[in-house]
């Protein structure tokens, strides 16, 4: 199944792209997303990611929902679903 997944602040920083496409087996987590992002762009290991779980201060949303609110890094991901990667924000 294909996942959209869009990356800002740091996460762009250290991949160079705003918005990719990846490819996951069907039952997927986020949690599993999380570990093949870092395969796949090792710049986010220990500065978005942390041991499989976003790094502190960052939110991870699955279809504009904070995966905090759903199952966390257990939350099942489905075809199509969008996952944004963001940064910690302070005003």
């Amino acid at each position: 199944m294909k996942v959209i997944v869009r990356l800002y602040g740091y996460s762009y920083l250290a991949t160079g792209v705003m918005e990719t496409v990846i490819d996951l087996p069907r039952g997927s987590t986020v949690g599993d997303l999380l570990k093949k992002l870092i395969d796949i762009y090792p710049g986010l290991g220990g500065l978005v990611i942390e041991e499989g779980r976003p790094a502190p201060y960052h939110r991870v949303t699955v279809n504009g929902r904070d995966i905090d609110l759903l199952s966390g890094v257990d939350t099942e991901l489905c075809e199509g679903d969008v996952v944004a990667l963001h940064p910690p924000a302070g005003g």
